[in-house]
C-alpha cells in the first residue's frame, strides 16, 4: 500500500510546537534548582545570513531575514543533574525591536538550550517536546502563486543545542536559524497544441527506499549523543560545534529524521507527497511552477514526479466521464560526493534551499518537466475519479455497475456528509476514496455503509455508526474529534478477508478525541486504538482489547479519560494491549464506569491495573488497584467504589494507600490480596476471603455499644461524635482510630477497656470521660490533642516503646500507668495534673517541642504530680522544650541514676533529682526550685 501525503498549499508551512496546541511556554521565575543565574542583559544577535521565513518577494522566490516583529524561542532540556530531557522544561520567549538584537523578559539560568521559531508564541502550562507536522491538507490555486508562497507563512527554525554558562553566555551570542525544510521546485510546461487541467502533483520517493519524515518530534538527546552542541572556546573566544568545530560540516548536512524520536509511534513518514492544483487550466505553450515542501535530506536515485491530468471523454454511451491520468517521469541526481555516496546517484534537497528536481537550464533556472503528449489515452491511469461536489460522486456512482466500487479522488472540499451517506446506503455500490476526507453529520444519528478509505478520513460532527463495508486502509488513520462519536460493532471488521490489504476492515489507527463506542455480538477488529487526554470510549456489546487483530479484537489500545462499560456489555482485556508493557492501565486523572450488567474480564490481575478510579457496579474478575508516587505533595491515591462484584483484588499500599470502598451491603469481594492496601467495608459487604489488606469501617457521629462487626473487618475508625458503652469485636479488629469524639461509659462511669484483638490505637482531638485500659494486646499508641478525665493504663508488656508510644499535646487528669516494656517515652506538650508512673523498663523520657507545618515549635510538658520510674536513667529535654513541674508535690528523677540533658528549660516548683553528671541544671536553662544531684 502507498502512503501518501497531501500538502495544505503548494508551500505548506511546518507547524511544530513545544506544547500539544502549537504554543509556547513563556517562562516566569522557574525552579531555579540552584542554578547560576545568566547575566539579566543576555542578548541574541540573529546572524544577518540566517534563513527564517520562505517567502515570494519581487525578485522571485528566497528565503527573507528576520524582521522587527518576529519572535524565537529558548527551551531549556538539562535537569538538575544535567541530563539531557525529550521534553522542553521551560521556555523563555526572545523578541525585538530592531531585527537584530532578541532579548528575553525573563531571568534565564545555566543549562542545555535548544532554539527554534514557529507561529502562535502564546502562553501554555504544558511543556512538550517540539514538534513537526507537514500533514495538512487543502485546494490550491496554482494561477495565484503568491498566495502559496507569501510572508506570512512562517517554517520550523531551529539550532543545534547550546550549552549556556554564567561566565561566558554573558557575551553577545551570534546565532544562525536554518530551517530543517527544504522546497522541490517542479516547473510543469505544457509543450502541446491543447490545453489540459492539472488536478495534482505528486513527487514520489523510489520504490522501497528512504520515505520521506513528516510528522514527529525533535529529540534533543539524540541531537547530544550525536555532538551536535555549541560550547564556548575560550581560545577562539566564540562557540564552537563539537569539538574544536569539527561538527559543523555534519551538522550542514543533517536531516530532521536524523534528530527526530525514534519509534513507529512517534513519525509518520510516507512514499508519496501531493499537492491538490483544484484543476488548474494549463494552456497550450505556457508553463506554472508548482512548489512543493521536503523533508531535507538526500534520496536515492529514481525518485519520480506524477502530474496527474483530469480527462473527459464522451463513451459510447453518449455519456461524458471526467478520470485522472497520470503522467510520470523521473527526477534528476542532483549531487556528486566521492566519500559519502555514489557519484551522480542522488536527489539532495538542502535545508533552506529550493531544488529544481528536474535541474537547472543554462540560465540558472530550473528545467520544466515537459509535456509533450497529449493524447492522454496512452498514458498510465491514474487511480479514481476526480471529484470535488457530491453531485459529481452522486453521477459517478449512479453510472456505475451494480455491485462495483467506485473510486474517487477528493479533489479538496468533498465531505461525507448525511447525502453523502444516504447514497452509499442505497446505491447497492462501494466508493474507495484514495485520500483524507471529512465525515459529518447534522442529524441525531447516521449510518456509515459501503465506504473505504484508503487515506484515512476525519469525523468532525455527529453521531456516526460504522455499518457493513466501511473499511480503513492499513497505517491510515481515522480521526475523531472533540464533539464527535463513533460507533463500531459487528458490522465492522471480522477475520474474512477483505478487499483493503486482504486483513480486517479497520486495518489502520482509529484516534479518538471525542467519543468512541465499541462492541457488538462479537465485536469491532481494529489494528489501534489511540485515545486523546479528553477521549471517552463506550464498550456496548462484546469486545476484547490485546491479542493479534482478529474478529472482536482491537489489537492495540491506550487508556482514554473515561472508559465505561454499559448494561449486558463485556469487556475482555487480553494481553500486549499497548505493545509495550502489556497491561491495560487506568492512569491517575482517568477513570473506568462499569453499569450493572457490564463485565471487564481479565485474563489476570496483572493486565487490569488501576491507578486512578474505577466505579464498578457490574463485574470485575480480575484488577489490580496500586497508587502512584506522590508528586509535588499531591497523593496520588487508586480508589475503586464497588457496588457489584469482584473476584480478585490485588490492592497494594505501595507508595500510598490504594482503596477500595464498598458502598452498599450487597457488594462482593471473593479475594483480596495486598501488602496494606485499604478496603473500606463499612457498608458490611461480602468479603470472603481477605489476606494482607487492611479492611475497616468508618462511622462518622455518635454511636452506642459494639462497633466494628462487619465481615472481615480488622480495622475501626470513628469521627466526630459520643461512643457510649464503647466496645470492639473480641477477635479480627486489630486497630482503632478515634477523631473528635467522646468516650462514656454513662452513669455506671465503669473503665473503659479496648483489648481482644486490638493492637494499635491513635486517639486524636477526643475526650475519654472514665478510666481506660490498653490490655496487653495493645503494641503500639498514638494519644494527640486528647483529655482523659480517669485513670490511664497501658498493659502492654512488650513493644510498646520508642515511637510506638507517642503522646502529644495530651492531658491526663488522672494517673498514667505504663507496665513493663516501655523503655522510652516521648513527650510534646503533655499535662499530667494526675501521677506518671512506670515499670523499671523505662530508663529515658525525651521532652521534645512541636513541629508545625515542617517547622520546630516550642512545647512545654507539665507535670503536676508524682513520676514514679525507678529504672528512670536518662531525662533529656531537647532545645525549644519546656518542662514545668507546677506544684510543690511534684517530682522526677532518681537521685544519683538520672542524667539530666537540658537544652531547653526546666521551671522547677518541685523537685527534681539525678546524677552529679547532669547538665544545663542552672540559669539561664533553669529557673525554680535548685536541682538536687549527687
Amino acid at each position: 500500500m502507498k502512503t501518501r501525503l497531501l500538502f495544505a498549499t503548494m508551500v505548506l508551512p511546518a507547524l511544530f510546537a513545544a506544547c500539544t496546541n502549537d504554543e509556547i511556554v513563556d517562562s516566569q521565575s522557574p525552579s531555579l534548582d540552584g542554578r547560576a543565574l545568566l547575566d539579566p542583559n543576555f542578548t541574541i544577535t540573529v546572524n544577518g545570513e540566517a534563513d527564517t521565513r520562505f517567502s515570494w518577494t519581487d525578485d522571485g522566490y528566497k528565503w527573507n531575514d528576520f524582521t522587527a516583529n518576529d519572535k524565537f524561542s529558548a527551551g531549556l532540556l538539562d535537569d538538575v543533574n544535567g541530563n539531557i530531557q525529550e521534553k522542553v522544561l521551560t521556555n523563555y520567549v526572545f523578541s525585538t525591536a530592531d531585527g537584530s538584537n532578541y532579548t528575553t523578559t525573563s531571568q534565564m539560568m545555566e543549562g542545555v538550550y535548544m532554539f527554534y521559531s514557529y507561529p502562535g508564541f502564546e502562553t501554555n502550562p504544558e511543556r512538550k517536546p517540539v514538534a513537526f507536522d507537514l500533514t495538512s491538507q487543502v485546494s490550491t490555486d496554482l494561477s495565484k502563486p503568491t498566495d502559496a508562497v507569501n510572508a506570512e507563512k512562517p517554517q520550523l527554525f531551529i539550532t543545534p543545542l547550546y550549552k549556556l554558562e554564567k561566565e561566558t553566555a554573558n557575551k553577545t551570542l551570534g546565532m544562525t536559524f536554518i530551517s530543517y525544510w527544504s522546497t522541490a521546485v517542479i516547473p510543469v510546461m505544457n509543450a502541446t497544441s491543447e490545453s489540459f487541467k492539472i488536478a495534482r502533483i505528486v513527487l514520489k520517493t523510489k520504490a522501497e527506499a528512504k520515505k520521506f519524515l513528516v510528522k514527529g518530534t525533535i529529540d534533543p538527546t539524540v541531537m547530544n549523543a550525536q555532538g551536535l552542541i555549541y560550547k564556548y572556546d575560550k581560545d577562539k573566544g566564540t562557540y564552537v560545534l563539537g569539538k574544536n568545530g569539527d561538527k559543523a560540516a555534519e551538522y550542514d548536512d543533517l536531516r530532521v529524521a536524523d534528530i527526530a524520536k525514534e519509534g513507529e509511534e512517534n513519525r509518520t513518514e510516507v512514499d508519496q507527497l501531493v499537492v491538490n492544483c483544484g484543476s488548474y487550466e494549463l494552456a497550450a505553450g505556457k508553463s506554472v511552477t508548482a512548489y512543493i515542501q521536503v523533508p531535507a535530506g538526500s534520496y536515492e536515485k529514481g525518485m519520480k514526479v506524477e502530474v496527474v491530468a483530469e480527462v473527459s471523454k464522451v463513451g459510447d454511451d453518449g455519456k461524458t466521464v471526467t478520470s485522472l491520468k497520470s503522467l510520470e517521469t523521473e527526477a534528476e541526481v542532483n549531487w556528486k560526493s566521492d566519500d559519502k555516496q555514489t557519484a551522480n546517484n542522488v536527489i539532495r534537497f538542502r535545508r533552506s534551499k529550493a531544488t529544481g528536481v528536474f535541474g537547472k537550464a543554462a540560465d540558472g533556472t530550473p528545467n520544466a518537466y515537459e509535456v509533450k503528449q497529449i493524447d492522454l489515452d496512452f498514458a498510465d491511469a491514474a487511480e479514481g475519479l476526480y471529484a470535488n461536489t457530491y453531485n459529481e460522486v452522486y453521477k459517478y456512482v449512479t453510472e456505475a455497475t451494480a455491485g462495483s466500487t467506485v473510486i474517487i479522488y477528493n479533489q479538496g472540499s468533498l465531505k461525507v456528509d448525511d447525502s453523502m451517506m444516504a447514497l452509499l446506503s442505497k446505491a447497492g455500490k462501494t466508493v474507495r476514496f484514495l485520500n483524507p476526507i471529512e465525515i459529518s453529520s447534522d442529524r441525531a444519528s447516521a449510518s456509515l455503509m459501503n465506504v473505504q478509505f484508503d487515506g484515512g478520513a476525519t469525523i468532525k460532527k455527529g453521531v456516526i455508526t460504522f455499518g457493513a463495508g466501511v473499511e480503513l486502509a492499513t497505517e491510515k488513520v481515522l480521526t475523531v474529534e472533540k464533539g464527535a462519536t463513533a460507533i463500531l460493532g459487528d458490522a465492522v471488521g471480522g477475520a474474512a478477508t477483505r478487499t483493503l490489504d486482504n486483513g480486517p476492515a479497520i486495518a489502520g489507527k482509529i484516534v479518538n478525541e471525542g467519543t468512541l463506542k465499541l462492541g457488538g455480538t462479537v465485536g469491532a477488529a481494529i489494528a489501534e486504538v489511540k485515545n486523546g487526554e479528553d477521549a471517552v470510549v463506550e464498550i456496548v456489546g462484546s469486545q476484547t482489547i490485546g491479542k493479534a487483530i482478529d474478529a472482536g479484537v482491537v489489537a492495540k489500545f491506550d487508556t482514554p479519560k473515561t472508559l465505561k462499560v454499559a448494561k449486558d456489555a463485556i469487556l475482555t482485556i487480553g494481553d500486549d494491549i499497548d505493545g509495550e508493557s502489556g497491561k491495560f492501565t487506568v492512569g491517575y486523572g482517568q477513570s473506568v464506569e462499569v453499569a450493572a450488567g457490564g463485565t471487564i474480564t481479565a485474563t489476570a490481575a496483572a493486565n487490569f491495573v488501576n491507578n486512578g478510579f474505577i466505579e464498578n457496579k457490574g463485574t470485575i474478575d480480575f484488577v489490580t488497584n496500586i497508587c502512584l508516587v506522590t508528586e509535588n505533595d499531591v497523593k496520588k491515591i487508586a480508589k475503586i467504589d464497588n457496588y457489584g462484584a469482584i473476584g480478585t483484588a490485588v490492592n497494594n499500599n505501595t507508595n500510598e494507600d490504594a482503596i477500595i470502598v464498598m458502598k452498599v451491603r450487597d457488594a462482593k469481594i471473593n479475594t483480596t490480596v495486598g501488602g496494606g492496601g485499604l478496603v473500606d467495608n463499612t457498608m458490611d459487604g461480602y468479603i470472603k476471603e481477605n489476606t494482607g489488606c487492611v479492611i475497616y469501617a468508618e462511622y462518622d457521629g455518635s454511636q452506642n455499644g459494639t462497633l466494628g462487626t462487619q465481615m472481615a473487618c480488622t480495622k475501626v475508625i470513628m469521627k466526630n461524635g459520643t461512643w457510649t458503652a464503647p466496645k470492639l469485636p473480641a477477635t479480627v479488629v486489630t486497630d482503632l482510630e478515634l477523631d473528635g469524639v467522646t468516650l462514656t461509659n454513662g452513669t455506671t462511669r465503669d473503665e473503659i477497656t479496648f483489648g481482644g484483638a486490638v493492637t494499635t490505637v491513635k486517639i486524636t482531638n477526643s475526650t475519654s470521660e472514665d478510666a481506660l485500659e490498653f490490655a496487653t494486646t495493645v503494641v503500639e499508641a498514638h494519644l494527640t490533642g486528647s483529655t482523659f478525665e480517669g485513670n490511664v493504663e497501658f498493659k502492654a508488656t512488650a513493644n510498646l516503646t520508642g515511637d510506638k508510644l507517642v503522646l502529644d499535646n495530651a492531658t491526663f487528669n488522672g494517673d498514667l500507668t505504663l507496665a513493663a516494656g516501655t523503655a522510652t517515652l516521648n513527650l510534646i506538650g503533655v499535662t499530667f495534673n494526675g501521677g506518671l508512673s512506670a515499670a523499671t523498663a523505662l530508663t529515658t523520657i525525651n521532652i521534645n517541642p512541636a513541629t508545625v507545618g515542617g517547622k520546630t515549635v516550642e512545647a512545654a510538658t507539665n507535670f503536676a504530680g508524682v513520676v514514679t520510674a525507678t529504672g528512670l536513667t536518662a531525662l533529656k529535654i531537647a532545645e525549644k522544650a519546656t518542662i514545668n513541674l507546677t506544684t510543690t508535690a511534684a517530682s522526677i528523677g532518681v537521685a544519683g541514676t538520672t542524667v539530666i540533658t537540658n537544652t531547653g528549660y526546666v521551671e522547677n516548683r518541685g523537685a527534681v533529682s539525678g546524677a552529679s553528671s547532669s547538665t544545663g541544671t542552672t540559669p539561664p536553662n533553669w529557673g525554680g526550685n535548685t536541682f538536687v544531684g549527687s
